[in-house]
């Protein structure tokens, strides 16, 4: 983006099928430039989120509307939600904690020599979970 579209413009990326980001947020003027030029506004542009330690937690799909900056949903399997103070889901749209009703296969077990304190950090925080 800071070299300007004339730094990819002769590059070939008509085999290009999906964009998948992750690791760092998107600024809406980042996710627009980089859809519309690297993706040619024609190659959906996912955004994907999750941890070292875990894996992956919410992501985009080819079978969604792409929203700039947003995630389409919870990767299945995870028991990713939203949730409310008390831990209740705020449903689509809601703005609150993201939080693991269950252990998905990626979760880690604990902290290096102090496993209580990883269930003490993480845990207990939220009521209802």
């Amino acid at each position: 983006m800071s070299l300007g579209g004339d730094a990819i413009r002769d590059i070939d990326l008509t085999s290009l099928r999906v964009i998948v980001s992750t690791g760092e947020p998107w600024t809406p003027e980042a996710w627009h430039w980089t859809f519309e030029q690297v993706g040619r506004r024609r190659v959906p542009l996912l955004n994907y989120s999750g941890g070292t330690a875990i894996g992956g937690i919410l992501t985009g799909t080819v079978i969604h509307p792409l929203k700039p900056c947003a995630f389409a949903g919870p990767v299945p399997g995870t028991g990713a939600d939203v949730v409310d103070a008390e831990g209740n889901s705020v449903g689509p749209n809601g703005m609150g904690e993201l939080v693991m009703r269950s252990p998905s296969i990626g979760l880690t077990r604990g902290l290096w020599h102090d496993r209580e304190r990883y269930l003490q950090s993480y845990w207990p925080r939220l009521p209802n979970l």
